[in-house]
């Protein structure tokens, strides 16, 4: 059973494909994610490799439809925000400083984590080592977004 994507996501995927085939190439990929999002070359070839989740260097529409409900549009404004919470000399985050980005974070459903919830999350990302590189405050983020209830 095929899942349906939201025709404004199908929208704008449709754009690179080609032949009405769901898929993008990892080079048509990235090139949607620098003309569409205003990415550059490595925060596009970090969203392909994080949203290109059976890593076989294709993109499908239900990959890119995750990618779109969590970064999408604001995927800039997240990448800044760690770069901004980097902690000096490391390329790990500020746990505290993003505890208070994350708050303010929704679900999909517009519910913000309790406390509790954020706790749980975050220890399970940051693991025994208590870090959050690049890569975990982007699964962080994703997450917390696509939570259900």
């Amino acid at each position: 059973m095929a899942r349906k994507v939201p025709d404004e996501v199908q929208k704008v995927f449709d754009k690179y494909t080609v032949n009405f085939v769901r898929r993008l190439n990892k080079d048509t990929a990235i090139d949607m994610f620098k003309k569409e999002f205003q990415l550059d070359e490595e925060r596009s070839e970090l969203m392909f490799e994080m949203f290109d989740k059976d890593r076989n260097n294709i993109l499908s529409a239900w990959e890119f439809y995750l990618f779109y409900v969590t970064f999408g549009y604001n995927a800039n404004a997240y990448l800044d925000a760690y770069g901004k919470l980097l902690m000096d000399g490391t390329d790990c985050v500020d746990i505290g400083g993003t505890w208070d980005f994350l708050k303010e974070l929704k679900t999909l459903a517009g519910r913000v984590f309790c406390d509790d919830e954020m706790e749980t999350m975050i220890k399970g990302i940051a693991g025994e080592e208590r870090a959050i590189d690049r890569k975990k405050f982007i699964e962080l983020i994703c997450r917390i977004k696509l939570t259900r209830n």
